[in-house]
């Protein structure tokens, strides 16, 4: 009994070097990229790596849109933007029904999906936009049983 606690201590510290590893594996990537940032990188790795989300504030040219499609490239997922403007619909951000016409002549809908579709989006404030649409937003995520947002 002792000598299989002694196994399943070892594969965790073994799994959590891994994990280890393979963070900062990321955060080097990203810091290739993105320049003199390390805390906002960081903190933005513990934010997707706990399923949160975050808000990154700042004045024009600090690389916010690079970092978020940097780390979309570095983890693998899929980001999208979404620009916050008075005339923002709900098929901008979920997606809508178009006709398509084939050469043939037939005609059939299909579904374009929208940003809140992918694995991360990426809500800009513009300063037409206002915080309403981005709670909206927020909201048009799926949630899970365990209250997760996961992709559609």
């Amino acid at each position: 009994m002792a000598e299989s606690v002694e196994k399943l201590e070892d594969g965790i510290v073994r799994s959590a070097e891994q994990v280890s590893s393979q963070i900062r594996a990321a955060k080097e990537a990203i810091g290739s990229v993105i320049f003199g940032q390390d805390r906002v990188i960081e903190n933005t790795l513990v934010t997707i790596l706990s399923g949160g989300h975050a808000l990154l504030i700042g004045v024009p040219g600090l690389a916010k849109t690079k970092l978020v499609e940097t780390l979309g490239v570095t983890l693998g997922l899929d980001a999208k933007r979404i620009q916050f403007t008075p005339d923002l619909m709900p098929s901008d951000i979920l997606g809508a029904e178009v006709l398509d016409e084939s050469t043939a002549g037939r005609r059939a809908f299909r579904f374009i999906a929208g940003p809140a579709s992918c694995d991360r989006s990426w809500q800009c404030l513009h300063r037409a936009g206002t915080f309403k649409h981005s709670s909206r937003c927020s909201l048009s995520k799926p949630e899970s049983d365990d209250g997760v947002r996961r992709r559609a």
